[in-house]
Order: C-alpha cells, then sequence, then structure tokens
C-alpha cells in the first residue's frame, strides 16, 4: 500500500510540474506577442525581433573581409537576391564565400531594413560589418553610417526635423486656424462637434488618446520614408566610391598552416590595395 501511494504521489507530482512548465512557457508566449504589438506602436517595450537581431549577431561574430568586384558584359556576376547583377554594378561577397556575390547597393539596402535576412545570405556565418564602405566613401559615408547604426538618435532627429519645420510653417499654419476657426463652414456645422467639446472628461482622454496613436503611427510613417530616403543615398553612395578588384583574389590556403597576422580584422586584405585596384 505505502508502494503504491508513493507511487501516485511521484505520478501527481511529476504531472504539476509539467502543468506549471506548459504555463510559464503560455505565459511567456503571451508576453512576447503584448510586448512585440506595444514595440510596434512605439511604447518602450523590448521587441522579439530586436531581440532575435541581437542574438544573431552574438552569433555572428566574424567579420568578414570583403571582395568587391565589378559586373560586366564580358564578366558577368550572380547576385544572392536578385539572380544576376546587371553589368555596371559593384558586387561583394566575403573572401571565403567564393562565388556567392550579391549587388552592394541591394545588400547595404536589406541590412538596413531587414538585418536578420541579410544575415542568412551566407547562413548566418558573418556579422555584416560595411564600415570599410564607410570609410571609402569619406567623410559623408562615416556620418551617415553612425547616423544610421543609431536608432534613437534618428528618431529624435526625424522629431526635431518635425518640430522646425513646424516652427517655420508657423505663420501660415496660424492663419490656416484663424481662417478656419472664423468659417462659415465651420459654425454651420455646430451641432456636430459641439458634443465632443462638451464631451465629459474621460471621453476627452479617449479621444486625446486615440489622436496620440494616430500621431505615433504616421510619426513612424514620416521617420521610414525618411529612412528609405537615406539608405538609398547611402547604397548610391556606396556604389560610386566602393574600390573594386581588376581580378578576383586567389582562394584562401586550406589547413591550418601559417601563423595568422595580427592587426584589425575590419583592415582590407593586401589584395584590396589602392595600387591594385580600380577606382571608380
Amino acid at each position: 500500500v505505502d508502494r503504491t501511494n508513493s507511487t501516485a504521489a511521484r505520478e501527481r507530482s511529476e504531472w504539476g510540474s509539467r502543468w506549471i512548465l506548459e504555463q510559464i512557457r503560455r505565459r511567456q508566449q503571451r508576453l512576447a506577442v503584448l510586448s512585440e504589438s506595444l514595440a510596434v506602436r512605439g511604447l518602450p517595450f523590448a521587441s522579439v525581433v530586436k531581440q532575435a537581431e541581437s542574438l544573431s549577431r552574438q552569433r555572428t561574430t566574424k567579420a568578414p573581409q570583403w571582395v568587391c568586384a565589378m559586373s560586366t558584359e564580358e564578366d558577368p556576376k550572380t547576385c544572392l537576391i536578385y539572380g544576376d547583377a546587371p553589368p555596371g554594378t559593384k558586387v561583394v561577397r566575403p573572401r571565403l564565400a567564393e562565388g556567392k556575390w550579391v549587388s552592394l547597393a541591394a545588400l547595404n539596402g536589406l541590412r538596413r531594413r531587414d538585418p536578420v535576412k541579410a544575415s542568412r545570405l551566407w547562413f548566418d556565418q558573418y556579422y555584416l560589418d560595411m564600415r570599410r564602405f564607410s570609410h571609402e566613401a569619406g567623410t559623408a559615408g562615416v556620418w551617415l553610417g553612425t547616423f544610421l547604426e543609431s536608432p534613437p538618435l534618428f528618431r529624435a532627429a526625424v522629431g526635431v526635423g518635425c518640430f522646425a519645420a513646424f516652427f517655420v510653417l508657423r505663420p501660415f499654419l496660424l492663419f490656416f486656424l484663424v481662417t478656419l476657426g472664423t468659417s462659415n463652414l465651420l459654425w454651420q456645422h455646430y451641432g456636430l462637434w459641439a458634443n465632443i467639446v462638451h464631451a465629459p472628461l474621460p471621453l476627452k482622454l479617449l479621444i486625446a488618446r486615440q489622436l496620440y496613436v494616430a500621431a505615433g503611427h504616421y510619426f513612424g510613417v514620416l521617420a521610414k520614408l525618411v529612412l528609405n530616403f537615406l539608405v538609398d543615398y547611402e547604397s548610391n553612395l556606396f556604389e560610386d566610391t566602393a574600390r573594386a578588384l581588376k581580378q578576383e583574389p586567389p582562394p584562401p590556403p586550406q589547413g591550418g598552416g601559417g601563423k595568422k597576422k595580427k592587426g584589425d580584422p575590419h583592415h582590407p586584405p593586401p589584395w584590396e590595395k589602392k595600387g591594385e585596384t580600380d577606382d571608380t
């Protein structure tokens, strides 16, 4: 009898542990969905997508040594995004990823808009550090890259730009408001908006909240438009200033023989020095 009771107690304990773990898992899933929805609305909650990007960066710590080449009609290059790179465009690949070319402008755009997809082009083997191309683009490339690497700084700059535009357009906006407030069209429909003006406080707070959510949504749309413009400009800048090789470098030596050179892993390899490249 004692053995039967102990077996039943053990089974109840195991069932209780499984039930508690299942409830914890479901709670974490609900919190993840809720946090993602709140983060999309612009509220300060952790985004699951951003956490996944951070984990992806932690896994892909190897910085690639970029090889840049020009796709021509005589020597066409493939592209992991578009299939074929148009003639006259520059393509890049990590040194160890032989034949896996991708358009430089397309890679930069995908890296800025969806870094997880960009990292999967080479199966999450590399951290897509493109500071080399920013330095080759000069001061404008460095400043623009630093600006785009910091989302809080970018959103703050867009907000400052909105306030500056409001300040510049303030006389016109005041003229429009005075004209609207004294127009016959507004006062002929007094019955439509008088109920809102004299509504109780909870309804006014609800309307204010809806206006705040709408303003946040349109601010996000404006920030996305500005981001797309700057990313396209940066991609064109890389396309114009990146140094392309006259011929592909030899494949890396197989095996672990030889000592590795100490130095900056982001420094361009010897075959990409100025004397062996085309400045196009």
